[in-house]
């Protein structure tokens, strides 16, 4: 079964920040969570229940994973030197 992805209000806003040309590369890998687990450079963030990071280039997309509903929330989309911040 294929997951549901959703996404935050704020990752809008981290969007709009990025260049278009990284953008659409974010998308392309963002398409593959429909296929969690089974997605190469996901790593799940220790301290933090259900949360997981996907590596696309310099950027991360950090996202909660509803297993049960079959659904991915991405919550932010960073720089790799300020997404970790924004957990804290």
């Amino acid at each position: 079964m294929k997951f549901q992805i959703d996404f935050k209000q704020s990752v809008k806003k981290d969007l709009r920040k990025i260049e278009s040309h990284f953008v659409e590369k974010i998308f392309v890998k963002i398409r593959e969570l429909e296929n969690f687990p089974d997605v190469a450079g996901l790593e799940k963030l220790s301290g933090f229940k259900d949360y997981f990071r996907m590596r696309i280039g310099d950027y991360r997309a950090v996202f909660r994973v509803f297993g049960k509903k079959y659904r991915i929330e991405i919550c932010y989309i960073r720089h790799r030197k300020f997404v970790y911040k924004s957990l804290s």
